[in-house]
């Protein structure tokens, strides 16, 4: 099984307040299945059904993390 991760810094981090600040995915970036995302591959999507995005462990949608304040 491969894994994935990225570096963050903790100043991405606010634990009195509970926000974390990062990407989703990183553009130019070829994964594991030799797919590279794009600057604005998102920016439809995002538009029409951002409100449907989760914030989630793994993948799994039973694991809710958060909320987004921003897209």
């Amino acid at each position: 099984m491969i894994f994935k991760s990225s570096a963050m810094n903790l100043a991405d981090i606010d634990e009195a307040n509970g926000i974390v600040k990062g990407y989703g995915s990183y553009f130019g970036n070829i994964d594991s299945d030799n797919d590279i995302i794009t600057k604005g591959a998102y920016t439809k999507t995002l538009k029409e059904n951002g409100s449907r995005v989760r914030y989630v462990n793994q993948h799994r949608i039973d694991q809710p993390l958060g909320k987004f304040s921003e897209l």
